[in-house]
């Protein structure tokens, strides 16, 4: 047996943004910021976000930059080489 799943709270960082699949359902994008503190210092760290259909236009009409969310969902990572040849580690919950 096996589980993917990440649940957090945080704030969202940016105003969600909006997409198209190509078969015309909604996609919100966006980033959330989840704040903790470690030897009384806050450390936060960012996670990006993707929604679909009927969640993504619930984000887009209800959230903005401050908002505070609570998140539940599989963990993905994308890895991909940036133009100076680093390799760069994207980590989405979907």
């Amino acid at each position: 047996m096996s589980l993917n799943n990440l649940s957090i709270i945080g704030n969202i960082g940016t105003d969600p943004k909006s997409r198209h699949t190509q078969k015309g359902h909604q996609v919100a994008y966006f980033r959330i910021a989840v704040n903790e503190w470690r030897n009384d210092e806050k450390v936060t760290t960012w996670f990006s976000a993707v929604a679909f259909k009927g969640r993504a236009e619930y984000i887009l009409k209800t959230c903005q930059k401050g908002t505070k969310v609570y998140l539940e969902g599989p963990l993905k990572c994308d890895q991909f080489d940036d133009k100076e040849k680093y390799e760069m580690i994207i980590n989405k919950v979907i």
